[in-house]
């Protein structure tokens, strides 16, 4: 009997495990694009949708406070920022590429990628967008939680990160958490947390960043005060005239031209 039935459960063995097989081949695709799909809205949620006023109060870790200003315009594809302190001035792009930034010091205007500090202020042009975006078919899960997602994303060649570990509220689709690693899977070097949202420009936007740069161990926190506005003057956003024009640090910046 046992002879017998030994052709059948092997028969019985391969019909399950193909219909196993058959099943994850149908089902995974569908996860890795329910992710995608995900990371992708994220990602909208993110970008500049509207011109934004941005005024930044900057607490340090040893207890100093600084000023910002930063006028984000994604019709021109830049941001003017303004840093009260030590006079810094910049157009930072609103994407992994290259913009202009200006010293107190006197100098023409240089050359500024997006993750240089803006001056004093400490801020990276890559913190006003969604610096994650790119290619998401090798993202996966890192957690999950009823109310948290936190994805695993690889940076591209031409990012200075080489991985993103952000975590997601599922319900607002805001980044609450971004860890950045730089050139070793290992290596975190940086790691933001946005609080206290508040909708603008229909999104949610942080009144509240806190950045901790692990190469010089300082944490610094962003208390920050966002408006919807029309146009900005354009003189700020001219490489010529930047550097010079008015600086609008109470708000009278929000003019239509």
């Amino acid at each position: 009997m046992n002879a017998a039935n030994t052709p059948s459960k092997s028969r019985l063995t391969i019909v399950l495990l193909a219909a196993a097989l058959a099943i994850f081949a149908t089902k995974a695709p569908a996860n890795i694009s329910d992710l995608t799909a995900f990371i992708q809205r994220a990602e909208k949620m993110a970008q500049l949708n509207r011109a934004l006023r941005a005024d930044v109060r900057v607490t340090r870790a040893d207890g100093s406070h600084d000023t910002a200003v930063i006028l984000a315009d994604p019709g021109r594809g830049r941001a003017f920022v303004a840093v009260e302190s030590d006079g810094f001035r910049a157009l930072a792009p609103l994407a992994w590429k290259p913009g202009v930034a200006i010293a107190k010091s006197g100098a023409g205007p240089g050359a500024h990628g997006a993750d240089d500090p803006l001056g004093a202020l400490g801020l990276r042009a890559a913190d006003l967008f969604p610096v994650w975006a790119h290619d998401y078919t090798t993202a996966f899960i890192s957690d999950e939680t009823t109310q948290e997602k936190t994805v695993t994303i690889y940076g591209q060649k031409e990012f200075p990160y080489i991985l993103f570990v952000v975590t997601f509220d599922k319900e607002r689709l805001v980044p609450t958490l971004i860890k950045y690693y730089r050139e070793r899977l290992n290596n975190l070097v940086r790691l933001r947390k946005d609080e206290s949202f508040v909708m603008v420009g229909a999104r949610p936007r942080p009144q509240k960043i806190t950045v901790t740069d692990y190469t010089d161990n300082v944490t610094t926190t962003y208390d920050v005060t966002w408006s919807e506005v029309g146009t900005f003057p354009a003189p700020l956003f001219d490489e010529k005239t930047f550097a010079t024009a008015e600086v609008p640090w109470r708000g009278d910046g929000a003019t239509t031209n």
